[in-house]
């Protein structure tokens, strides 16, 4: 028997003995509630948040004799809806799963998440609200998810910087001291210095200070995979400077190298598709600055039509 038939073989049979396992678990009474959930957490730890949430919502709830079960149960639904909102793109669909998150993940924090899953239940508490514009809430959360769950750190860190600058009551100095911090950290890989040198251009951006965003998407190689982020935030910049009372043809000239760093992502692989989309927002209001209503008409209506989110 060849190789291959004996490893098809076995990964059968793991598969089966997996699927009897659960079967088992789902519908017979011979493993106790407790054995139950961290079988439940093992399956979340594997990323399969929705056999998981299954798992736990089949159990008798009457028989749960300690908090962190109660806890453990919300954690796992609620990290369900979490995993399921990320991955849909129709926005009322998602806002409506993260919302059932919220309420689960909550619970489960009240009652403090199961051990060891702390980190990452406020990790996904955050990211819901903030998602939710809820973002003084999100700020705690997040902020235990950037010290606790090492995998969610940068992510978390963005979202707080992110609430720093367009919040109701933007507060850049905070934003900064955040970066700092972030910059700050011991084995940063080279992705993670770019995404860190963007967020600063972001905060200088934002600041008005636009002579120090330029030098800074300098240091970004074109195959850095942060190379589209730093073109969107130099040509927004720059379109942001071409509204400051310069003479016309220096307006002009801004606006025309803004065009030029949004026409070069449309030249990059693997770009996001949210980077794509704010892209097309930035070409449509260079358009309008440029008095080209027609193209930007086209532009707006164009990212209107190409996805269920709305622009």
């Amino acid at each position: 028997m060849g190789k291959i038939k004996i490893l098809a073989i076995v990964g059968g049979l793991i598969a089966l003995s997996t699927a009897v396992m659960i079967g088992w678990i789902l519908f017979g009474n011979r493993v106790d509630t407790s054995e139950q959930l961290q079988l439940g957490l093992r399956l979340a730890r594997k990323g399969d948040y929705a056999t998981a949430a299954k798992l736990a919502q089949s159990l008798d709830k009457s028989k749960f004799q300690k908090r962190s079960e109660t806890a453990t149960l919300h954690f796992l639904v609620g990290a369900a809806a979490r995993q399921t909102a990320e991955l849909l793109q129709h926005r009322p669909s998602r806002t409506l799963k993260n919302e059932e998150a919220v309420v689960e993940l909550q619970k489960s924090r009240e009652l403090k998440f199961p051990p060891g899953y702390e980190g990452i239940g406020n990790y996904m508490l955050g990211m819901a609200l903030y998602e939710l514009f809820r973002w003084e809430e999100a700020i705690e959360p997040l902020t235990i998810a950037s010290d606790r769950w090492p995998k969610g750190r940068d992510e978390a860190v963005e979202r707080l910087i992110d609430i720093d600058l367009y919040s109701d009551h933007p507060n850049p100095e905070s934003a900064m001291q955040r970066l700092e911090r972030w910059s700050a950290l011991s084995a940063l890989t080279p992705s993670d210095v770019d995404r860190i040198t963007v967020k600063r251009m972001e905060i200088h951006c934002q600041q008005g200070d636009h002579m120090r965003v330029e030098p800074l998407w300098q240091s970004i190689v074109m195959e850095s995979p942060m190379r589209s982020n730093a073109n969107l935030i130099l040509a927004r910049c720059l379109r942001q400077q071409a509204q400051e009372k310069d003479p016309p043809s220096v307006s002009s000239d801004r606006r025309q190298k803004a065009m030029s760093h949004l026409k070069e992502i449309d030249t990059l692989r693997n770009v996001p598709t949210d980077i794509r989309r704010r892209s097309m927002f930035e070409e449509g209001l260079l358009f309008r600055d440029s008095g080209e209503t027609r193209q930007a008409v086209s532009a707006m209506s164009s990212l209107r039509l190409s996805s269920p989110f709305e622009p």
